[in-house]
């Protein structure tokens, strides 16, 4: 929601239609730092970046970012939340290239769910081939089929879910399941693939997980 002027509305990190508070963003960016193992010299790629809150949060961590998304309203608030350390690009996440062992890190936060599953197979070929020896792709908020009704907890809420997928536009988008995410990430050539609960603290970890990958 490009033109908001929350932040966490703009990036959908809501509950209730409120947005979070700031401590439980500070939670969050706190658990993908630590996720990723971020170290000083570290060249990071951070995937459907919206407004860049994550990227921020990152910079003090790592030696440099780029911050990609599609949406250049949002692209224009990075810049104005980062350094120089961070380098924004406009492009599709689907379709964009580098050279082959280009940073060390690849996030991929609270965006999963809006791509299709051929869509998500191609991107994580893209990102271990972005990925140095060692590197980690770490990827959040995933919606988890096994746990689609924590979500629609309600006669009402579980209408909404069959008309929307009768319509063709399922609630959420993607929900994927654990153990196909874990095996996309052996089968597009990464050592190590674990789906991961989220802090029960977090607002959404009831219906959703993580997943993180190493090269």
């Amino acid at each position: 929601m490009a033109g908001s002027e929350d932040p966490f509305r703009q990036v959908q990190r809501v509950a209730n239609r409120r947005p979070i508070s700031r401590e439980a963003f500070e939670q969050v960016a706190r658990y993908v730092v630590g996720g990723l193992e971020l170290e000083p010299g570290h060249a990071v790629l951070d995937l459907c970046c919206g407004n860049g809150l994550l990227s921020a949060a990152m910079e003090p961590h790592c030696a440099s970012i780029v911050a990609v998304d599609f949406c250049e309203r949002l692209l224009e608030e990075v810049g104005g939340r980062t350094t120089g350390k961070t380098l924004t690009m406009a492009a599709d996440a689907r379709t964009i290239e580098f050279p082959p062992g280009s940073f060390d890190r690849v996030l991929v936060a609270a965006a999963i769910q809006h791509f299709e599953r051929s869509e998500v197979i191609r991107l994580f070929r893209k990102a271990a081939g972005f990925l140095r020896r060692g590197g980690i792709l770490l990827v959040t908020d995933i919606p988890d089929n096994a746990r689609m009704w924590r979500f629609h907890d309600s006669t009402e809420r579980e209408d909404a879910c069959f008309e929307n997928e009768e319509r063709g536009t399922p609630i959420l988008g993607t929900w994927f399941e654990r153990a196909w995410m874990e095996k996309l990430g052996r089968h597009a050539g990464f050592g190590q693939s674990s789906a991961l609960d989220q802090p029960p603290e977090f607002l959404y970890s009831h219906y959703r997980f993580d997943l993180r990958c190493r090269r």
